[in-house]
């Protein structure tokens, strides 16, 4: 089971309208922390991180070693890889964007340790 907790989005980001919010939980044995969501954005141009509050500021320790975690990324035309950046001090950050991304979308484990 894993107790999940919104993940505050900012710089134009917000939950793409009839799925899940952005979220961030760990599981109840505390091994993995779990990410997952599906965000949008207008215009692209650039890296833009999307998380106003480090998600070891929510119930959710931040994880021991910095992971690159795959995403999908929709434009108008294209569906493509990006990667969501989790550091130590639990801070997200989307990198690999093409220009007009519109959806990025991931769900991912995390160890903890």
């Amino acid at each position: 089971m894993i107790t999940w907790e919104n993940i505050g989005l900012t710089n134009g980001w917000s939950v793409r309208s009839g799925s899940y919010a952005a979220r961030a939980g760990i599981t109840d044995d505390g091994s993995f922390i779990a990410v997952a969501g599906e965000i949008t954005h207008s215009a692209i141009t650039g890296t833009n991180p999307f998380e106003g509050y480090p998600i070891g500021k929510l119930p959710v320790k931040a994880p021991a070693k910095t992971q690159d975690v795959p995403v999908v990324v929709t434009t108008k035309t294209t569906i493509t890889s990006g990667s969501l950046y989790v550091d130590t001090s639990g801070n997200l950050t989307l990198y690999g964007l093409p220009q007009s991304t519109e959806t990025v979308a991931f769900s991912a484990l995390i160890p903890a340790a």
